[in-house]
């Protein structure tokens, strides 16, 4: 209150990290198609480890229903152990200066990884996708899965 009697506070505004920039960009991602996790739902989706940064579950079966080694639309699944090849190069701790593992990582994701595999009786190299480039053609979205 001022000597006057008059009341000349004013309520500043919610400036928390929350309220200015998580909360808006978690509205658009979701507005985008990303799947919002509780941190509870998240931390159990990495196995109830902290330190996991990756989804594994829900990645492994991504690469699994979207990834087949052969040519065209057929083709036969990665095995098993691709997949966890797949998921492994994304967690591989190089000691690299981080600009550089963001280099590496972001090569790896936009460009995917080649897995050998047995097809037909011969071994052969094919490309194991991280992202559905060409499913955003077909209905817009693609079958990427985003959880945020």
């Amino acid at each position: 209150m001022s000597e006057t009697g008059t009341d000349n506070s004013f309520r500043l505004p919610r400036t928390s990290e929350d309220s200015v920039s998580k909360l808006p960009a978690l509205k658009v991602l979701m507005a985008m198609g990303w799947e919002y996790l509780s941190p509870r739902e998240a931390l159990a989706a990495r196995g109830g480890r902290t330190g996991e940064v990756l989804l594994v579950e829900v990645l492994a079966k991504w690469l699994r229903e979207n990834n087949r080694a052969g040519h065209g639309d057929g083709g036969e699944p990665f095995s098993e152990a691709n997949i966890a090849a797949a998921i492994d190069a994304l967690r591989e701790e190089t000691g690299d200066p981080l600009i550089v593992t963001n280099e590496r990582l972001t090569d790896l994701l936009a460009l995917g990884k080649a897995m050998r595999q047995v097809v037909q009786g011969s071994a052969k190299s094919f490309q194991l996708r991280y992202i559905d480039w060409d499913g955003a053609e077909r209905d817009g979205r693609g079958r990427n899965v985003f959880h945020v």
